[in-house]
């Protein structure tokens, strides 16, 4: 037994970890790195209590997605030459086979929509993605061959 949220719950049954978000977001992050021109990074939002006592909020804020990041592109033809980084925002979801039987898989919040609707709206790339596959297509990069060289 377990003392939660104030009062006396079992335990909760452990996850299976071979499909984790975790697991997915950081082959999702290693696969995208790979490519050129593409750099994505870890966005960690929350808070903590600082030794004076006082709050510190980190990351880009609620709703905001699980990577963030840039895709260079090349902007023709009055420009030819020119790259620019485009903003990319991928929001990891663990794909349905793995949740618990408690755990919807997939599911994006409204703040999380909101966020990658507004991006969107401002010509970035905003995804929800539940695979490597998915995050390369999202991308537009569906030649999987360069991925890892």
């Amino acid at each position: 037994m377990n003392l939660w949220s104030g009062g006396i719950v079992k335990a909760r049954p452990k996850r299976s970890k071979a499909g984790s978000e975790n697991k997915v977001q950081a082959s999702v992050k290693k696969a995208l790195d790979a490519l050129p021109g593409v750099s994505v990074m870890r966005n960690n939002v929350g808070s903590y209590r600082s030794g004076s006592g006082h709050w510190v909020k980190y990351g880009l804020g609620l709703g905001s997605p699980d990577l963030v990041g840039w895709k260079t592109l090349e902007i023709t033809p009055e420009l030819v030459g020119t790259r620019v980084a485009v903003f990319v925002g991928i929001e990891v979801k663990r794909p349905a086979s793995t949740a618990g039987p408690r755990v919807a898989a997939g599911v994006v919040t409204p703040r999380q929509r909101a966020w990658m609707s507004r991006l969107e709206a401002a010509g970035g790339i905003g995804a929800v993605v539940c695979s490597v596959l998915e995050a390369l297509s999202a991308l537009g990069l569906s030649d999987v061959g360069k991925v890892g060289k």
